[in-house]
């Protein structure tokens, strides 16, 4: 069950999920019961729901969402939602048939990557989901240490927190381990 928003140690006029040194697990479900509570902060759900049931219908061995950025505070209006897309790496190689062998599954995690970060229509500048993605290998197997090394980055990077800055022309200052984020567990 996702823990409650509570007002940031760091900025008390933000509300942000509890920092921990481990993603908050969550149902779907229970991220739209958090999350969805306007009109905007469903459709950016609903988006995000049909772009990973896509991937899934294609074939795509999904393994869970990282879920962050403004969408997991108490903003009215997040920028976005941003998403870490985990593919099974095992399971990944027993799909290549599905797109012509290895070349063609490499050109479509190239595609993924380069063509399809934002939704369909949606620029760097104008766009509702902001979806990353990455290789997930278990542990206990080869590529296990380079999928620890990308998790601890972005754990470390999904934890900051942006503060007000006081002159309206600039950016806030980051604030390390300032807040949580959602770890969305995905089966098709």
């Amino acid at each position: 069950m996702l823990p409650s928003l509570e007002r940031s140690d760091f900025d008390p006029s933000q509300l942000v999920l509890p920092w921990s040194d481990t993603a908050h697990p969550a149902s779907w479900d229970e991220m739209e019961k958090l999350f969805g509570h306007s009109p905007y902060r469903r459709s950016m759900l609903l988006l995000a729901r049909s772009r990973l049931e896509r991937l899934a219908a294609e074939g795509i061995p999904l393994l869970a969402v990282w879920i962050n950025g403004s969408f997991v505070t108490g903003s009215d209006k997040p920028n976005d939602l941003d998403a870490l897309v985990l593919i099974d790496a095992l399971a990944w190689k027993s799909c290549w048939p599905l797109f012509g062998g290895p070349s063609g599954a490499g050109a479509r995690i190239h595609t993924l990557e380069c063509d399809e970060r934002y939704e369909p229509g949606g620029t760097k500048l104008d766009h509702l989901t902001d979806f990353k993605y990455l290789m997930y290998f278990p542990p206990d197997t080869a590529g296990h240490a380079v999928t620890v090394e990308d998790l601890d980055v972005w754990h470390e990077n999904w934890s900051r927190l942006r503060l007000p800055s006081p002159k309206q022309d600039e950016e806030g200052r980051l604030v390390e381990d300032a807040k949580g984020f959602v770890e969305v567990r995905w089966s098709s």
